[in-house]
């Protein structure tokens, strides 16, 4: 009775230790997540300050979707309104596809979306990839350069932001950023490899023991073996992100496990039909 209670007593102790970990693991992550990076001339009291928030990572189309809102103060707000500029503000950004960004004097400042390249990273690389590249931006008012400063944050679920390296120079301001998978989606996509190479030897382990004692063809175990193939198609198809097909997640597991089972099933498969053969029929077991 004590052992049963003290058996008891330490799974739940066990599960307490890995939820609590877990927890732990998450409150870190959450805190990295929501953290805000400052760089350039705040110091000034007239200037710009630009509110950058990187929305979405696209390992695809290698570039970022970021969101920019421009805050002048000082003699460069009308009326010390943080959202309208006392004249035409002018700002050049480091994207490709969009150069400059105006804003009316005396209109009411609007939040832009501007896509950033990114200059390193493969996507291929998946789980392990990890990209960088150089949000940079510079400000002028009236033909003039402004001080410039900048905050920035990431609100993309699967990345990490990490600044690299900062730089500030009059009119403009400029930052290194390096991105990486989430914890959670790391672990997660480990998790999934380890899981596909548990069954892919699951199913080689049973096709050994059917073959050396020589079943038939035990139909429950193939359709469980035949089950399992399909299934890796769909949890490969889950996988956070989606990676594309030939990515180091299929080179590590996927493609592996998928080529263990359908030779332990063509094994089988060719096995039991020999000795059914040989017994005079085939006949379900």
């Amino acid at each position: 009775m004590l052992s049963r209670v003290g058996q008891g007593l330490a799974v739940v102790v066990a599960v307490a230790a890995l939820a609590g970990l877990g927890i732990f693991g998450y409150s870190n992550e959450r805190d990295i997540r929501q953290a805000e990076y400052a760089t350039g001339d705040s110091a000034s009291h007239d200037g710009v300050e630009l509110d950058v928030t990187v929305q979405r990572v696209d390992p695809t189309a290698r570039q970022l979707a970021v969101v920019l809102l421009a805050h002048p103060r000082g003699r460069y707000a009308e009326n010390g309104d943080p959202l309208v500029p006392a004249r035409e503000l002018v700002i050049d950004t480091t994207s490709l596809s969009q150069g400059s960004l105006k804003f009316p004097a005396g209109d009411r400042i609007v939040a832009q979306t501007v896509t950033i390249g990114l200059d390193t990273g493969v996507f291929t690389d998946y789980p392990f990839d990890h990209y960088t590249t150089t949000i940079g931006f510079t400000a002028e008012m009236a033909g003039q350069p402004v001080a410039v400063d900048m905050v920035f944050r990431n609100y993309d679920p699967l990345f990490l932001i990490e600044p690299t390296g900062a730089a500030g120079q009059a009119g403009g301001v400029a930052a290194d950023l390096r991105f990486s998978r989430t914890g959670g989606t790391f672990i997660l996509a480990l998790f999934l490899m380890a899981a596909m190479w548990v069954l892919a030897l699951s199913v080689l382990g049973a096709s050994v023991v059917l073959v050396r004692h020589h079943h038939g063809l035990v139909y429950p175990a193939l359709g469980w073996m035949a089950a399992t193939l399909f299934a890796l198609v769909v949890v490969r198809n889950a996988v956070p992100g989606s990676p594309p097909i030939g990515s180091l997640f299929d080179y590590a597991a996927f493609l592996w496990a998928e080529a263990v089972i359908a030779v332990s099933v063509g094994g089988v498969s060719v096995h039991g039909m020999v000795v059914e053969h040989r017994r005079g029929g085939i006949t379900a077991t």
